[in-house]
This record gives structure tokens, C-alpha cells and sequence, in this order.
């Protein structure tokens, strides 16, 4: 009991108190819960989506998106093509999907900590680093969860996709039509990545025993990076 207590207020400081929360997880770890907790929001939003969307629109709307640069008649045969494989299958695909690549893209984080802390010799071990990316990651279960309230509260079928990144700064604020350039981007970037990127710069910091100030640096590094090249590429 006294551990699921401990877990728990654990949790509840990653979203008031991170350097708190990393204290705790310095000397437990637990990295299997942020993940795990990660996954099934994930698949709970996917099946949700799935059950309330109208598939044919969904379909449609996708190929319209994703390739502008088809005639007529190759969106039509691109939309059967969809429709044939069938919604359930879809979903288990995209379900699928998501259950490997939340793994190794924390894997990933995880690397690029383990890599600035061998440069700067901060001692850092695989699972340390592992233990950031996921809980500093815990905290994007409140765009899951402003995803599921855009489904629950739509009054049409004809949902977007993009309303699942719950905090995107394209239906928050800007509303650029899918034919614009840096609707991708737009519909990509979620505020909820520059809270992340703060939590796990403060881990960084707790494990390394880092200034404040760097270990945000370290934090922001993926953003800037990911965001900068990929607007640097859409300006070019």
C-alpha cells in the first residue's frame, strides 16, 4: 500500500513539482508505469476515436490531406483501397503501430540523454536516462485527455484526426486549411511538447546534479532541433 502511495504522489509531482518527482524516481525508477500508462491512454484514445468517427469521411479526408498531388481518379482508387482494408483493421494497424513506436522513440530520448551526459561526463546510465524520457513524458496525458473531451463533445461524426493532438497550436490558434504549407507542422506541434521539454531538462538536472539553467538547455535540445529543421525544410 505504502508503495502505490508513494507512486501515486509521485505522479501527482511530475505535473506540480518534477524535480520533486525526480528525487523519487532517482532511487525507484518505475520507468514500466509512465509507459505502460502512456500506451493504454493511447489505445483508449485510438479505439474512441475509431468508434465515433464516420470512417467513410475519415478515409476521404486522409487521402485528401495526404496526397493533394493525385488525380481524381487515383484519391478515388486510394479511398477504395482504404475502405476495403475496413475500419477494425485500421485501427488494430494504427493501435499497432503506436504500441512499438512509443517504446523506441522514448528509447530514442533516452539515447540522446545517455549521449550529453557521456560528453559531458555526467554518469548517467541507460536506465537513468530511460527513467526522464518516459516520466517527463507522462505529462502529454493532458492532451490525451483534451483529445477524448473533443470527441466526447463533437456533435458531428465527421471528427478530425488532428483534434487527438489535443493541444495543437494549428486548432488552438491558427486554423490553417490543410492545403497550406506548415498545416503538418502546425497540426504537429503540441504545447504540451514544451512542457515535456522543461520536465525532462529538470531531470536531467536532478540525475546530473546540473545548474537549472543547463539542464533546460539539455531538455529543449530535441525540441529545437525537430521543430527547427522541419520548418527550416518546409522554408526551403
Amino acid at each position: 500500500m505504502d508503495k502505490n502511495a508513494g507512486l501515486m504522489t509521485t505522479v501527482g509531482q511530475i505535473f506540480t513539482s518534477p524535480t520533486q518527482a525526480f528525487e523519487s524516481i532517482k532511487t525507484q525508477g518505475r520507468a514500466w508505469f509512465p509507459l505502460i500508462t502512456i500506451i493504454l491512454s493511447t489505445i483508449l484514445l485510438m479505439y474512441f476515436y475509431f468508434s465515433s468517427v464516420d470512417f467513410q469521411w475519415f478515409i476521404e479526408r486522409t487521402v485528401e490531406i495526404s496526397d493533394k498531388d493525385l488525380s481524381s481518379a487515383q484519391k478515388e482508387q486510394a479511398i477504395n483501397l482504404y475502405l476495403s482494408i475496413g475500419k477494425d483493421k485500421m485501427m488494430y494497424g494504427m493501435v499497432g503501430s503506436m504500441v512499438i513506436f512509443l517504446p523506441l522513440l522514448f528509447c530514442l530520448f533516452a539515447l540522446y540523454f545517455l549521449i550529453v551526459s557521456n560528453i559531458r561526463n555526467d554518469n548517467l546510465r541507460f536506465g537513468d536516462a530511460f527513467n526522464i524520457a518516459c516520466w517527463s513524458n507522462l505529462v502529454s496525458l493532458v492532451p490525451t485527455l483534451v483529445g477524448f473531451a473533443h470527441i466526447a463533445i463533437s456533435d458531428s461524426s465527421q471528427i478530425s484526426q488532428t483534434l487527438l493532438k489535443g493541444l495543437n497550436i494549428n486548432d488552438l490558434l491558427f486554423n490553417i486549411a490543410p492545403d497550406n504549407i506548415w498545416y503538418s507542422f502546425m497540426t504537429n506541434f503540441d504545447l504540451s511538447y514544451i512542457w515535456i521539454s522543461i520536465i525532462s531538462g529538470l531531470g536531467y538536472k536532478v540525475y546530473a546534479k546540473t545548474s537549472l539553467t543547463t539542464g533546460i538547455i539539455i531538455g529543449f535540445i530535441p525540441f529545437i532541433l525537430i521543430n527547427g529543421v522541419w520548418a527550416l525544410i518546409i522554408l526551403l
